[in-house]
């Protein structure tokens, strides 16, 4: 048996496995170089440049709040070299975007979570507003005069503050500080 299995291992044509990467890696990143986004996709990058042995290159595409790095990832080739660092709002763009060009159930495949964050509600220590009571008395009081912001529409921090002033029944003004170009 030995024997055969070694005459089977030597035939022309045995399949077999492929190492990957066998070339650099493209890490799309929605949001500009030097924001929390961008350095944990180069963490990331430069522990699977260590791990596969070779080069994880983070590109950025900024802008809307994130579907830019999405759309750029849902059209490049599925041969598993272009991967894409991004919130969980994906399934929700298709919503919110006039004109999505992909869908992002068949053109984009979820590999792992790499961690989360919770969405806070905070306000400088002078500020007169002591209390979440307080900032909807204030909303209340002044609609569209107090702002929150967000890295973008249609991430999480927006989504979270939307949901918030609609439960809270107030008129809050969103200002992202991500450039917002094809919405």
């Amino acid at each position: 048996m030995t024997a055969g299995t070694a005459a089977l291992a030597s035939l022309p044509g045995t399949a077999h496995s492929q190492i990957y990467p066998t070339r650099p890696v493209r890490l799309l990143g929605g949001f500009p170089p030097g924001g929390g986004s961008d350095v944990g996709a180069r963490i990331i990058a430069n522990r699977l440049s260590e791990l596969w042995g070779r080069q994880v290159i983070v590109e950025n595409k900024p802008g809307a709040g994130g579907h830019l790095a999405i759309e750029v990832a849902a059209h490049a080739s599925h041969d598993g070299y272009t991967m894409i660092w991004v919130g969980g709002s994906i399934p929700l763009y298709g919503l919110m975007i006039k004109s999505i060009n992909y869908d992002p159930e068949a053109d984009l495949t979820p590999v792992t979570l790499v961690g989360t964050y919770p969405n806070i509600l905070a306000v400088p220590n002078a500020s007169p507003w002591q209390s979440v009571r307080d900032l909807i008395a204030a909303a209340k009081a002044n609609p569209g005069a107090v702002t929150f912001s967000s890295p973008g529409v249609g991430t999480s921090p927006h989504l979270t503050g939307v949901l918030f002033a609609r439960l809270a029944g107030i008129d809050i003004r969103h200002v992202p500080y991500v450039a917002v170009d094809r919405l």
